[in-house]
C-alpha cells in the first residue's frame, strides 16, 4: 500500500511537471536590426517585461541581425506561422502593399508629429488591412529618426541637386522623386556605400543619424543636410495564427508589454540622436539645415512628382489626401 502511494505520488509530481512544460509558452521574436539599434533593445525589453509579468508563462528567444534573413523573410515567415514575433521596418507595406508605403514616400511626412499622426490615424488603417489580408497583427511602431543627405558638396536648394551622384537603395520611388529633383541616383548595395563614397563613385547618400554615425560615413562625407525626407519606422509585428491561439488576458497582456516596450525605444531614439550629432558635428562635418537650406522649395517639387505617381495609380489618392490632411 505504501509502495502504491509512492508511485500515485510521484506520477503526481511528474503529470505536474509535464503540464508545467506544456503551459510554458517558447515564443521566438526575430528581427533585421543589428546590435546598438534602438528597435534591439525593444526586443530584450519586450521580452524581460513579458516573462516577468507572465510569471515565467512566456519564454522569449530573441534573434537580432537578420539571422533569419531579411524583411521579406520575416515577414513571410510571419505571415505563414513559422515566426510569432517579428521586428522589421515598413517591409510589410513597401514590399507586398507598395501602394500604401506613404511613409516611405520622401518628403510626405513632414516632421516627427506628423510621423505619430500618421501610424495614428493611416497607419492604423494600413495595419489593419495588413492583418486581414496576410495575418499579420502589428503590436507597436518605434519612431527611427529622419534621414539625412550627406554630401562632398553643399546642398542648398534644388539646384545644387543637379548632377549630384547620389546612392540610393533599388526603390524605384525614391529613385523617381530624386532624379525630380535633379539628383543623379546610383543605386548601390549598402555594405559598398562606404567604398563608394570613399572612391567618388557616389559624392552622396541618405540615411538616419545612428546608420551615418554606425557605418562611419561622417569619415567620408563633409555636408550633412538636414532633408529629413524620410521618417523611419521599426514595426513590431505578431503572427496573427499564434495571437489568436492565446487568452484574452494573454493577448491584454502581450499588447501591453509591447507598448511599454516600443516607448522605451522612443525614448533611446531620442536621446541617441541627440549625442551621436554632436559627435558627428565634432568631427568636423558643416551641418546645413533651413533657412540656409531651401527645404520648402525642394519639398514642393518633391510632392509635385508624387502627386503624378498618385494620379498613374501607383498609390490611393484617398489615403495619400487623408496623409497630407493630418
Amino acid at each position: 500500500m505504501k509502495k502504491l502511494h509512492v508511485l500515485m505520488l510521484c506520477a503526481a509530481v511528474l503529470l505536474l511537471s509535464v503540464v508545467g512544460v506544456q503551459a510554458k509558452q517558447v515564443v521566438t521574436f526575430s528581427g533585421v536590426y543589428a546590435s546598438g539599434e534602438a528597435a534591439v533593445d525593444v526586443q530584450f525589453k519586450f521580452k524581460e517585461l513579458l516573462e516577468e509579468r507572465s510569471n515565467g508563462e512566456f519564454e522569449v528567444r530573441v534573434i537580432i541581425g537578420s539571422a533569419m534573413g531579411g524583411e521579406r523573410d520575416h515577414f513571410e515567415a510571419a505571415s505563414q506561422g513559422a515566426l510569432e514575433l517579428i521586428a522589421m521596418g515598413s517591409g510589410d507595406v513597401a514590399l507586398f502593399e507598395n501602394q500604401l508605403s506613404y511613409n516611405e514616400i520622401p518628403f510626405v511626412i513632414r516632421d516627427r508629429d506628423h510621423w505619430f499622426a500618421y501610424w495614428e490615424n493611416v497607419g492604423a488603417e494600413i495595419n489593419e488591412e495588413i492583418l486581414k489580408k496576410y495575418g499579420v497583427r502589428t503590436l507597436g511602431v518605434m519612431y527611427r529618426g529622419p534621414r539625412y543627405l550627406t554630401s562632398n558638396r553643399p546642398v542648398y536648394s534644388l539646384a545644387d541637386m543637379k548632377g549630384l551622384r547620389l546612392r540610393l537603395p533599388e526603390n524605384q520611388v525614391q529613385i523617381r522623386i530624386f532624379q525630380g529633383l535633379g539628383a543623379s541616383p546610383i543605386p548601390i548595395a549598402f555594405h559598398e556605400v562606404y567604398s563608394a563614397l570613399q572612391t567618388g563613385i557616389a559624392e552622396a547618400q541618405e540615411n538616419p543619424i545612428m546608420s551615418i554615425y554606425g557605418y562611419k560615413f561622417h569619415e567620408v562625407q563633409k555636408y550633412l543636410v538636414a532633408t529629413k525626407h524620410i521618417f523611419s519606422t521599426a514595426k513590431f509585428q505578431a503572427a496573427e495564427s499564434w495571437f489568436s491561439t492565446l487568452t484574452p488576458d494573454q493577448q491584454k497582456l502581450v499588447q501591453e508589454c509591447m507598448e511599454e516596450a516600443v516607448a522605451y525605444g522612443n525614448s533611446l531614439v531620442m536621446d541617441r540622436e541627440r549625442e551621436l550629432m554632436e559627435e558627428i558635428m565634432a568631427s568636423g562635418m558643416v551641418y546645413i539645415e533651413p533657412p540656409e537650406l531651401d527645404l520648402e522649395g525642394i519639398r514642393a517639387q518633391a510632392l509635385a512628382i508624387v502627386g503624378e505617381m498618385v494620379e498613374e495609380g501607383l498609390f490611393r489618392k484617398d489615403l495619400y489626401e487623408k496623409v497630407l490632411e493630418l
